[in-house]
């Protein structure tokens, strides 16, 4: 099955300028038909400044935490061997 990994950056504009967040979004299945659609997200501590590698991968840890082991080794394998990093 297909899987598509998007990633939306998000900064809350009434809050202090620390108030960044991650959102990752995996989809399991054809674009017509998604059989799973997985969410994580990341925040960032008031005292910590905005990493958006660190975000991303916390954010997709946390999306594929429900799947089984092999099945998250699995898309992280391709999503490394593609070329595609979690920092793009």
């Amino acid at each position: 099955e297909e899987v598509t990994i998007g990633f939306a950056h998000f900064h809350a504009d009434d809050i202090p300028k620390k108030s960044w967040r991650c959102v990752a979004h995996v989809n399991i299945g054809d674009s017509k038909n998604i059989a799973f659609l997985f969410r994580g997200e990341s925040r960032i501590h008031p005292n910590d400044d905005y990493n958006k590698v660190t975000g991303r991968k916390i954010a997709l840890r946390r999306a594929l935490e429900k799947l089984p082991r092999s099945t998250r080794k699995e898309i992280w394998r391709a999503l490394l061997e593609s070329g595609m990093r979690v920092n793009q």
